[in-house]
């Protein structure tokens, strides 16, 4: 889904409605977090517990571009934007 097809169905639901994630072993959880973040597709194929896409570092996403620029190919990831609710306690 990219953000023009998200915000489409958005625009179509009342403006007050919460939006929430899934929570992490259930439930549902508030969203305090939306962000963008460099993305490889389809990298957890093997790995059934896993969402199919996985998030990279800077480091990672640095050494991506390095070989992109160095093969003349396009790098390796995409933007997204992730949507979470990051609530840790200590």
């Amino acid at each position: 889904m990219t953000v023009k097809e998200l915000v489409e169905r958005l625009q179509m639901i009342k403006p007050d409605t919460l939006v929430m994630v899934l929570g992490y072993e259930g439930g549902l959880d508030d969203v305090n977090v939306v962000e963008s973040a460099s993305v490889q597709l389809n990298v957890n194929a093997e790995i059934k517990s896993f969402g199919p896409h996985e998030s990279l570092s800077d480091r990672e996403k640095d050494a991506l571009l390095s070989v992109a620029v160095s093969t003349g190919e396009p790098p390796s990831f995409v933007e997204a934007v992730v949507l979470m609710n990051r609530t840790w306690k200590s």
